[in-house]
């Protein structure tokens, strides 16, 4: 997978535990992050992911309209956010009572 593609299936298992521990359906960027940030403050393992997941969108948002600077990723950023989106979709995963995700 790409790193967008990883980016996007960490905001879908967001989506997911967002899902089954309120039974909502959350309608933006915006809502997910801030619904998963709320979930999360009281779940140590995923605290951490909160930061992620805000970031994995502020990295996705420079990379698609950044212009100049903004627009260049290292190659050591985008190494370190495929790496911690992949251990997001496997925390939630696993959260969800499934196995680790083939991401």
């Amino acid at each position: 997978m790409s790193r967008p593609e990883r980016l996007m299936a960490a905001f879908h298992a967001a989506e997911a535990l967002i899902f089954e521990r309120r039974d909502r359906a959350m309608k933006t960027h915006r809502g997910v992050r801030s619904e998963f940030s709320n979930i999360a403050r009281f779940d140590p393992e995923l605290d951490w992911f909160s930061v992620i997941l805000a970031s994995g969108y502020e990295f996705q948002t420079d990379a698609d309209y950044g212009i100049g600077e903004a627009a260049v990723t290292s190659p050591e950023d985008a190494v370190n956010a495929i790496a911690s989106a992949k251990r997001f979709v496997d925390v939630v995963a696993a959260k969800l009572g499934g196995s680790k995700a083939n991401v």
